[in-house]
């Protein structure tokens, strides 16, 4: 029932539907598309594509997932604050104060955490969802390399919120469509059609929630936002590696 409202939605809401550039999207963990610095999504599936063997290609996601560890946005972003912002809390939207003494996407069971890049448990993570997450970038990368891409048709638009700065330079970052982005451009697509949920702009940074709340310092919002186009190299935030619980 709700695919079936959701479609309906999607027929009688106007969408700004519009085509990027692939290498101007980038993670929510601050991992740039199209480019060559690591990606984990990214890296997998264009590994796969180049033929190294595949036990190969999920050995480096592993390792990856077992140091990539962040506690708040400084860490999830490879940057530096002056404040802790807890995860994923964006200083241009509207949360509580309350937030800001909470350790946010971290859970007591690990079964709980909706996605092993994004959220996470100090017991570790369960080996299956290290699976699952395996079968979703496969069956991405095979279904785009056999089938290719039409958004239009299966209402499947990638959707992204638009960062546009001062300069006029854009970024785009993925709501939901990592999978999808990493496959196309592992298959040698440079565009993508997607949907843009909504636009925040580096202008209006004194009027963004929290640093109008003085929730979040404007400079350290503005690192936050500026993160997402500069992209994260310093992933590795922590030397103990997370344990995989079968």
């Amino acid at each position: 029932m709700f695919n079936f409202i959701k479609s309906i939605l999607k027929k009688i809401i106007p969408q700004d539907i519009v085509e990027i550039s692939i290498n101007n999207c980038v993670h929510y963990c601050g991992f740039l598309y199209g480019h060559d610095d690591y990606n984990p999504y990214q890296t997998y599936i264009k590994n796969m594509h180049n033929g190294i063997p595949k036990h190969e290609c999920r050995k480096k996601f592993i390792d990856f997932l077992k140091h990539y560890r962040p506690e708040n946005m400084a860490q999830a972003l490879g940057i530096t604050l002056s404040t802790n912002v807890p995860l994923w809390v964006y200083p241009w939207n509207r949360c509580g104060q309350g937030l800001f003494s909470k350790k946010t996407a971290w859970f007591n069971n690990p079964i709980d955490c909706p996605d092993i890049l994004t959220h996470f448990s100090e017991k570790g993570i369960l080996e299956f969802r290290i699976e699952e997450e395996f079968v979703w970038l496969e069956k991405a990368y095979y279904s785009i390399k056999t089938d290719g891409y039409d958004p239009k048709k299966y209402s499947s638009y990638v959707n992204l919120l638009r960062l546009i700065k001062s300069d006029g330079s854009i970024s785009y970052l993925v709501l939901d469509g990592n999978h999808r982005i990493s496959a196309l451009n592992a298959t040698g697509k440079q565009k993508i059609d997607a949907v843009i949920q909504s636009t925040v702009l580096e202008k209006d940074s004194k009027k963004w929630y929290c640093v109008r709340k003085s929730f979040i310092p404007e400079d350290d919002a503005l690192k936050i936002f500026n993160s997402y186009f500069l992209g994260n190299i310093n992933y590795k935030t922590t030397e103990k590696e997370a344990q995989i619980i079968s």
